[in-house]
């Protein structure tokens, strides 16, 4: 964390993966606390809507969305907690059982870091009870094609940037379950947008229960009108995000500073700039092909 602060504190600009349009209030709050330094979006860098022509090959994806394929549209929930998270097995227990008490379909990706399955915390016959209703997917799976499937209708998701932006790209509610500190940021600033639920904690241990779960997983995805008023937000927000002239934009005028910034640096200082430019542009790249 010191460190941090000292490249924080020594650093000419801070460069951030956000959209004005989504999160002005917070970008303003950025800025209020590292005075007149420039705070500069990157645009949110949505993945691309289209599938791939080798993603119908994967054996994988095949089997999966042959799953999808049997579902009613929008009836099933999209459960992802990331792939490098690790949740303890008496919380994986908890999600579980509020899936099961939900009574909607879903199709869970569950893989520990290290791919141990013995591990996974799962309760007693649990994968049996849910069978027809419910797949542990416990390998890799294509998190773009499955949130792009019709019989998609909302995503429990672990509020990691890269998984929110990806979610609501494709215009689904969501159902918020942070586990570390800016995951816990990321929920709030949802839930302001009101396009989707936290599940809720209690404010001591910030323990969650199955009841919880299966509250905020109804509250999303049964018919209502609450849940008609968060999907019709989600759907407004997804062309935010999928706005490609607003984050190219945002490219082209970060592009533009860091070169002014460059030159306006004494001449014993350019190549260090020209090198931090390229590094900052590698990054971009780097986040803009990231997955999850």
């Amino acid at each position: 964390m010191d460190r941090l602060i000292a490249v924080k504190t020594g650093s000419d600009l801070l460069i951030s993966r956000h959209n004005n349009g989504l999160e002005r209030k917070w970008v303003n709050v950025l800025e209020t606390t590292n005075r007149d330094r420039p705070v500069l979006p990157t645009g949110l860098m949505p993945p691309t809507v289209h599938l791939t022509d080798d993603l119908d090959k994967n054996k994988d994806w095949i089997s999966i969305k042959q799953w999808l394929d049997g579902r009613k549209k929008r009836s099933v929930i999209y459960v992802a907690l990331g792939t490098e998270l690790v949740v303890g097995p008496d919380q994986i227990g908890e999600l579980a059982r509020g899936l099961e008490q939900s009574g909607i379909p879903f199709f869970w990706t569950l893989r520990t870091p290290r791919g141990n399955h013995t591990s996974l915390g799962l309760p007693d016959g649990f994968e049996e009870r849910v069978k027809g209703r419910g797949v542990v997917w416990k390998t890799w799976a294509p998190q773009k094609g499955i949130l792009s499937h019709v019989s998609v209708g909302g995503f429990l998701t672990h509020c990691g940037w890269s998984s929110i932006i990806e979610g609501i790209t494709f215009g689904h509610p969501l159902v918020m379950l942070p586990f570390l500190f800016d995951q816990g940021i990321t929920a709030r600033v949802m839930e302001d947008n009101q396009v989707g639920i936290e599940v809720p904690r209690d404010e001591e241990d910030g323990a969650f229960t199955s009841n919880s779960v299966a509250n905020s997983v109804r509250f999303v995805m049964l018919e209502s009108e609450e849940r008609k008023k968060v999907r019709e937000n989600a759907r407004r927000m997804s062309l935010i995000f999928g706005d490609t002239k607003s984050n190219d934009k945002c490219i082209e005028d970060l592009i533009d500073f860091m070169a002014n910034h460059t030159m306006n640096k004494n001449t014993n200082h350019a190549m260090f700039f020209d090198l931090v430019m390229l590094c900052v542009l590698l990054i971009i790249i780097i986040i803009s092909l990231h997955i999850y």
